[in-house]
């Protein structure tokens, strides 16, 4: 591929065949363990430790609700982390041509060396055609790290509920708790993986409302009571409570699992219900529509009442 790579960096057209050829080639480069996670690392740290620094300041304000402490973090967390990958962006084309790129052999060594001398190179095409497609990978690299740091963020908001609510870790409550292959977010109390017998209660926590949503029910085993967390409604969601789907709500609502989200939320979320249900009254998607709103009704709770809820369990 370092021929391909050649040409794209002389201004020649390849193939959309070997566009893509060209991305899955440079995966290793841009993805998993390579050259956007050495980058992003030496600022990773500094704002982890800003946001730690931030969330223990938010713990000791006793006064917030645990609804705005869940809406204060995500707010806090997300303004970080895009903060983060907007600076490890902006610095891609300074940092790439001084990656070590240890432990990469062969083939890919060489491309790699291509592109950094490129990116130090006189011929203003040839830097420009460098620029752009690092800068291109580097952004996609980016979407995933934002997506896996969301979901860190989410999970924990809702630890920072367990422990405003005075669960400590290990003790009266677990996290990552696995069985039977299912990894699921928390549990009350603290118990071992496996150790079904134990648990009272399973935690599974989302960013926001999308079809990974159905993954949750594989989190929630059977024999404690089942909350399913979602930041809809905090500015850090993207979407909200009207995007899972009526499918996945029937499920919720036999299982009996209750949907953890903040108090304006779930108030828009029940008026939307009880117009849609108003709306297709004697229709198509009736059944749905009763279902829908009669679980926003009957297991929507908010986060004050959440903690309320584990602390009578543990």
């Amino acid at each position: 591929m370092d021929k391909v790579l050649q040409r794209l960096l002389d201004g020649d057209v390849i193939s959309n065949q070997e566009h893509y050829d060209l991305r899955e080639y440079l995966k290793p480069v841009f993805f998993r363990q390579g050259f956007m996670d050495w980058h992003r690392a030496k600022s990773r740290d500094a704002a982890k430790e800003r946001l730690g620094k931030e969330s223990l300041r938010l713990l000791d304000q006793n006064e917030l609700s645990c609804d705005e402490l869940v809406v204060t973090y995500s707010s806090l967390a997300n303004t970080h982390n895009q903060g983060t990958l907007q600076k490890a962006l902006f610095s891609v084309l300074d940092s790439f041509p001084n990656w070590p790129a240890s432990g990469v052999e062969g083939d890919l060594r060489v491309s790699i060396s291509q592109l950094q001398a490129a990116l130090t190179c006189q011929d203003p095409k040839r830097l420009a055609n460098a620029a752009l497609l690092v800068a291109s990978y580097a952004e996609q690299s980016n979407t995933q790290a934002r997506k896996s740091q969301a979901g860190v963020a989410g999970e924990y908001a809702v630890e920072l509920v367990l422990m405003h609510a005075g669960l400590e870790r290990g003790s009266t409550y677990g996290a990552q708790f696995i069985h039977q292959g299912s990894n699921t977010d928390f549990i009350v109390p603290y118990a071992e993986s496996g150790s079904v017998t134990d648990v009272r209660a399973y935690i599974a926590v989302q960013m926001s409302s999308n079809d990974r949503t159905r993954l949750s029910s594989s989190e929630l085993h059977t024999g404690g009571v089942r909350f399913f967390c979602s930041l809809n409604g905090c500015t850090a969601a993207s979407k909200n409570t009207n995007d899972i789907g009526d499918d996945l709500i029937a499920g919720a609502f036999q299982t009996e699992t209750y949907y953890v989200v903040v108090q304006k939320e779930l108030d828009r979320a029940i008026a939307h219900a009880e117009k849609r249900l108003k709306k297709l009254k004697g229709r198509a998607g009736a059944t749905n529509a009763q279902f829908r709103l009669r679980w926003l009704t009957e297991r929507g709770i908010n986060y004050d009442q959440f903690a309320d809820r584990l602390l009578e369990l543990v």
